[in-house]
């Protein structure tokens, strides 16, 4: 009831696809009725508790807005090191998307789940809600405008897409740390089968490349999202979130400068699956 906005995250599967739909579909009609039901309901009655309760607890006269979905948990269709290219497939992202094509047993499911979230998107921006009794007289909306990702080049309904890296789960798992704050030390232990430490090794250049990679597309969806919220308020008051520093320059988070449409779609793309 407190939030402001809301992301949903998507793994290739029809859960989540599902997920997309219905969570945008809910939000509205729940929030009309915590409006109706629990805000009136206080504003109305009088006593000394429900004063406390208007201090303590003040109701937000704002609807969570949805910002997009971040598609994770998927199988690159190429994993390897490109032998005509400087970089390796682990730098190529844009807009805190891993662009490298995902296999094509995951491909049309992402697909369909980028599909749902701009229907999604495009629903709720139309949807608004206002409520005049009790001084409620502004009008509520539950998406962010079309403009608000075209003035930052992001797309619609897009925070970002994140590969599988489930052989850096179990070294961030086992010390705490999340995948793109693991360091050389975190990544040289070898395991036996009880899940113990076996011994120490020295960390493959794949490992360290995938952290390095998943820290920029890390970077990149923290961007997007205070990016994505400065724009959407400071439109209507003050901007909730200081405006984002543009990293670019150090591949890390800034606005994205070019397009990155054929990469999600694969138009463009011919290649066989590599799994």
């Amino acid at each position: 009831m407190q939030s402001d906005y809301y992301i949903i995250m998507a793994g290739a599967d029809r859960g989540s696809t599902n997920a997309i739909q219905k969570l945008c579909e809910m939000i509205p009609e729940w929030y009309k009725k915590t409006v109706n039901n629990t805000f009136h309901k206080v504003q109305r009655n009088a006593g000394e508790m429900c004063e406390q309760i208007r201090r303590q607890y003040p109701f937000h006269k704002k609807a969570p807005k949805f910002l997009g979905i971040v598609l994770g948990n998927w199988k690159s269709m190429n994993n390897h090191p490109e032998p005509e290219s400087k970089e390796s497939v682990f730098s190529k992202f844009s807009q805190g998307l891993s662009c490298d094509m995902p296999s094509n047993k995951y491909k049309a499911t992402m697909n369909a789940q980028w599909q749902e979230a701009m229907n999604s998107r495009k629903n709720l921006e139309e949807k608004t809600f206002r409520d005049d009794p009790d001084g409620f007289d502004d009008v509520v909306h539950f998406a962010l405008r079309q403009d608000v990702y075209d003035s930052l080049n992001l797309l619609p309904g897009l925070i970002g897409r994140v590969r599988n890296f489930a052989g850096l789960k179990v070294n961030s798992e086992h010390f705490g740390i999340p995948v793109p704050f693991l360091e050389a030390k975190h990544l040289e232990i070898e395991w036996d089968s009880n899940g113990e430490k076996k011994k120490q090794k020295r960390p493959s250049p794949k490992n360290k490349e995938s952290v390095e990679f998943f820290r920029k597309v890390f970077d990149q969806i923290a961007w997007n999202i205070l990016a994505l919220i400065h724009e959407d308020s400071s439109s209507t008051s003050r901007p909730w979130v200081n405006k984002p520093k543009n990293w670019s320059n150090r591949k890390l988070g800034g606005k994205p400068d070019e397009s990155v449409h054929t990469y999600i779609t694969g138009q463009e793309d011919s290649e066989d699956d590599g799994d």
